[in-house]
């Protein structure tokens, strides 16, 4: 038998224990970071003019600032236009 006959078994078993075990996208814990790449702004922009809107949900954690992927996603939809606009990256020859 091929190796990779003997494989496929077992990588759909695992396929099916992850998607088991993974939390949906509404309930995820998102940093900053993932804001950031969400809303395709740098970090620094979205940490100061992002999160910072009034009616921006508020972090999860107090000593880690963390937000609920749902809430962000929403509230994204909601104040489309509202959200600052990154800087133009200058041409780079």
């Amino acid at each position: 038998m091929p190796e990779t006959e003997k494989l496929a078994p077992v990588l759909e078993q695992l396929e099916q224990m992850i998607n088991k075990a993974s939390i949906p996208l509404s309930d995820r814990l998102w940093s900053i970071d993932d804001i950031a790449d969400y809303v395709q702004l740098s970090k620094y922009t979205a940490a100061q003019r992002v999160v910072t809107q009034p009616g921006f949900p508020a972090p999860v954690g107090l000593l880690s600032k963390r937000w609920l992927a749902g809430e962000v996603i929403a509230w994204m939809k909601k104040s489309k236009g509202r959200t600052p606009k990154g800087r133009r990256l200058k041409n780079v020859t």
